[in-house]
């Protein structure tokens, strides 16, 4: 499994324009033809049973002032990077692919909490702010951030707070 499959896996079970047996094909075979965080943003609305809207404007991507996220685990130092969330004032819904795991990870991050783990970047990026959540090897979580877990891509659509 890698990261792409099981994205796919996710948008396929919840986007409506994957129903089909074509692009299902497509999605199962082909997931790098697939752009995915316009994707990822379609599903999540179509998951969270009308909580919210798709509404792409700056700041949010969705009706309830959400933002969805997406970030990898670096293999090196453990490190997932979300950036450029300097422009948010809502809570954010965050996918990490972690190849630890090999997996998922869903996390909702209230705009309360977003607001204390914001952290500045450096040298030319000083003005960006971001949130690191970073994979603990030893004990297998994330740290301040594993609070923040949830078990599925339905629960990361339908969380609140």
């Amino acid at each position: 499994m890698n990261k792409s499959i099981m994205l796919a896996r996710d948008i396929g079970n919840y986007h409506p324009g994957f129903k089909n047996r074509y692009n299902r094909y497509i999605l199962k075979h082909n997931p790098e033809l697939i752009a995915y965080e316009k994707c990822i943003e379609v599903a999540l609305v179509h998951a969270s049973d009308g909580l919210y809207t798709h509404t792409p404007e700056y700041g949010r991507d969705f009706s309830d002032n959400s933002d969805c996220k997406t970030a990898s685990v670096n293999e090196k130092t453990g490190k997932a990077e979300i950036g450029s969330i300097e422009t948010k004032f809502g809570a954010l819904r965050i996918i990490i692919w972690n190849p630890f795991t090999v997996k998922l990870d869903y996390m909702y991050i209230p705009y309360k909490d977003v607001i204390r783990l914001r952290i500045a970047c450096y040298g030319n990026q000083s003005h960006k702010l971001r949130i690191v959540p970073t994979w603990s090897t030893k004990n297998n979580t994330y740290n301040q951030f594993q609070k923040f877990l949830l078990p599925t891509f339905k629960a990361l659509a339908t969380a609140t707070g």
